[in-house]
């Protein structure tokens, strides 16, 4: 693999992670709850069903008929990205560097065990993005 497709596969990610609502939307989604209940009652449905298509799109989650509110699940893949941001966000926190071929990562995934995702913003209040705050 060359550098620049390094970099490029890095940007990718950073922009999928950064993506307004995304990690907020599947926090919820992991947690088995419904988007209308979990996420704030003035959220700009436009940014969250961006944000949902774009998990739909990368095989993360299945869409509810209702979409972008109601209960949508994530799929096996989903589970496995849960699992990554977990142990991204334990890395980050306990101030270890990140690797996929750590004993920890392989022995949770082979588990399969899915808990809550990693909040984006663990302390304080949640911030609100500027396209929430329509007229």
């Amino acid at each position: 693999m060359t550098r620049s497709s390094k970099i490029d596969e890095v940007m990718w990610a950073v922009g999928l992670i950064t993506q307004p609502l995304l990690l907020e939307a599947l926090a919820a989604i992991s947690e088995g709850r419904a988007l209308e209940d979990a996420l704030p009652a003035d959220v700009d449905v436009e940014v969250l069903s961006a944000a949902l298509r774009r998990l739909a799109s990368i095989g993360v989650v299945e869409l509810s008929p209702v979409a972008p509110f109601g209960y949508h699940t994530l799929t096996v893949r989903g589970r496995q990205f849960v699992l990554l941001l977990e142990d991204l966000h334990a890395s980050i926190v306990s101030g270890e560097g990140s690797s996929c071929d750590s004993p920890g990562m392989t022995h949770r995934a082979e588990r399969g065990a899915v808990s809550s995702v990693a909040r984006p913003r663990p302390h304080g209040p949640r911030p609100t993005h500027p396209s929430r705050n329509r007229p």
